[in-house]
């Protein structure tokens, strides 16, 4: 992935853009988030973003995290923006497909929603496929809504902006999507993001 970054991080004439650097950080890890502290942020200052773009529900623990973005971040400006999938999804949820007919036409209509039978108490990792076909498993980590901002909450950040965003019918039509799919199920959210400041001492 870092290769691939790499590659994309260049200007349209192929030279590299030098204000990027990559690395590779474990996010379970303390004592690689002390490294990272130690050296880039004594040597270059906090950050005013830091991102974790669908990746949440693939970490084991996130307290490393939450206990390092305090020192990553400026103070009262330095943002920490998540996106993750919904707790709904990750909880195991089935499709249920009902037909019954509809009141205003008299004809039959599909009806499709999610059955969750478990939700507060986490199961175990669970594997799972982000694209079909993908060659091998990847684990997810199911925690309910509380569980995921706790960490960061306890951390000392504050929560300032929580959305539940989702695919429409629109973002539907215009690919090719699986008829099976959670995303033709527009009421309910697959996505859960979230913003949190850090607050000044």
């Amino acid at each position: 992935m870092i290769d691939h970054a790499r590659r994309r991080g260049v200007y349209t004439n192929g030279e590299s853009i030098n204000s990027i650097s990559y690395q590779i950080l474990d996010a379970t890890s303390t004592e690689d988030f002390e490294k990272f502290i130690a050296k880039e942020i004594v040597e270059e200052g906090p950050f005013d973003i830091v991102i974790m773009n669908m990746a949440i529900m693939d970490v084991p623990t996130l307290e490393p995290l939450a206990a390092a973005l305090p020192k990553l971040l400026k103070q009262n400006t330095g943002r920490f923006v998540a996106t993750l999938l919904h707790p709904f999804i990750t909880a195991g949820s089935t499709r249920v497909i009902e037909y019954a007919d509809s009141r205003e036409t008299g004809r039959e209509e599909e009806h499709i929603s999610l059955k969750i039978t478990r939700y507060l108490h986490a199961p175990e990792p669970i594997k799972a496929e982000a694209q079909k076909g993908q060659p091998s498993y990847q684990y997810t980590f199911h925690r309910p809504i509380h569980e995921i901002l706790s960490p960061f909450l306890r951390a000392g950040l504050v929560l300032d902006a929580f959305e539940e965003p989702n695919f429409d019918a629109e973002y539907n039509a215009s690919r090719k999507i699986d008829p099976r799919s959670l995303r033709y199920v527009t009421d309910i959210p697959k996505i859960l993001a979230f913003r949190m400041r850090a607050i000044g001492q």
